[in-house]
């Protein structure tokens, strides 16, 4: 989606498996948004623990909502080798909000109370930090992250451990 922070153009991925808001160092330099802290994180897959700086933006516009005094990651350093560049994400659950994404009318609607519409499933959602649902893997129960950011489905290494695979599996390395 096209937004502003702080008055500057910026593209988001709407990502709901992102716990804040999260620019690159190159747009929060470009827009101005300084930080004020510095954490680390621990991603999926390889990266293991990476750097990042805490930020506020004062003000996020996404179509007809604005929102004030945003807590955001910045991105830094940014992550090299990726096939594609890193991207700024809005995650609505940080924001407080609810979101409905119809990928075939490509319209996301974001609001405190969004209408309830039909649905093909219905899945109870749990909100700790991240948007969550109950599955299952290989016949157990797992947790998932509802990531309308992520690329690929990914798993913990505990889960990946409990799965029965037969050594004659096709193992395909993923980067």
């Amino acid at each position: 989606v096209q937004g502003t922070v702080d008055g500057g153009p910026a593209n988001f991925v709407v990502d709901t498996g992102a716990e804040l808001t999260v620019l690159t160092r190159e747009t929060a330099s470009r827009l101005g948004v300084k930080a004020i802290s510095e954490t680390i994180s621990a991603g999926v897959g390889d990266f293991g623990l990476r750097g990042l700086q805490v930020g506020r933006i004062d003000r996020l516009t996404i179509g007809s909502l604005t929102v004030y005094n945003v807590p955001c990651l910045i991105k830094k350093p940014p992550l090299r080798g990726l096939p594609t560049r890193e991207a700024e994400s809005v995650s609505p659950v940080a924001l407080g909000l609810s979101a409905v994404i119809d990928y075939g009318r490509q319209e996301l609607l974001l609001g405190k109370d969004v209408p309830r519409e039909d649905a093909d499933h219905v899945l109870p959602l749990r909100v700790h930090r991240l948007a969550l649902v109950q599955g299952t893997v290989d016949g157990g129960p797992a947790n998932f992250v509802v990531d309308t950011g992520g690329q690929v489905i990914s798993i913990s290494t505990d889960t990946a451990s409990t799965l029965d695979v037969a050594q004659s599996t096709r193992q395909i390395p993923l980067k």
